[in-house]
């Protein structure tokens, strides 16, 4: 009975036909934060993650201008927003001193996000940085990664994506060096009003449509923070 679907995509291959199911009933579907490329949906709202993995590789890259090792930090793997978000970083650090030396999953476990963790820091003793391709171990209690907090106190440098209160304060003391984040509230409110556009106002838009993204440093911390509040 509804007249319209908005969905993020864990999968984009295993959406495709319950998108164009929906489609084919008459049902319009758009996507937003992650998408399915290969369906019918009229649009895809969201951050161009390739060029969200490349903006982490530039703050990486001037956290470790002599470059170092570095390894990443994904959920579901498969997942279309995180695997281009991991391929922009990894194009944008090629050419450097970084290396990316591990990708460990999570599976968007907050728990086993710091399981992970704490096992690559315990491999890799020397780590240099790490890309949170998304910020799940970061919501677990505070002093749940304590060989993450202690290299990060002693300089080791973490981008990560999204710019979420609780990763602002870990910016804040210096354990987080930069983050790229992404128009939360925009998913909601721009997917109900394309929604609305498209099947009242008969309005179409383009396959993609660019959230836009924010780029959040010690610099513009509290801008944010302040954002978050009003």
């Amino acid at each position: 009975g509804v007249e319209a679907i908005g969905v993020s995509c864990n999968d984009p291959t295993a959406c495709v036909d319950p998108i164009n199911n929906a489609i084919d009933a008459g049902i319009p579907v758009m996507t937003w934060d992650s998408d399915s490329p290969d369906s019918d949906r009229f649009t895809y709202l969201g951050v161009d993650n390739y060029e969200g993995g490349k903006a982490a590789a530039r703050l990486m890259k001037k956290a470790l201008p002599d470059g170092g090792k570095v390894a990443l930090l994904t959920g579901v793997p498969g997942a279309f927003n995180l695997e281009e978000r991991i391929r922009g970083f990894k194009d944008g650090v090629e050419g450097t001193n970084i290396e990316v030396i591990a990708t460990v999953a999570c599976d968007d476990d907050i728990n086993k996000g710091v399981q992970v963790v704490e096992e690559t820091m315990q491999a890799n003793p020397d780590l240099n940085g790490w890309f949170f391709v998304g910020l799940w171990p970061l919501f677990a209690e505070r002093g749940s990664m304590p060989l993450w907090e202690e290299a990060a106190q002693a300089g080791m440098k973490t981008v990560a994506f999204d710019t979420l209160p609780v990763e602002l304060e870990y910016l804040k003391e210096g354990l987080l060096y930069g983050l790229v984040g992404q128009k939360y509230w925009g998913w909601g409110y721009d997917t109900t009003q394309m929604i609305y556009d498209t099947i009242v106002e008969g309005k179409q838009f383009d396959s993609f449509t660019n959230s836009g993204m924010d780029i959040v440093g010690p610099g513009n911390v509290d801008v944010m923070a302040d954002a978050w509040a009003n």
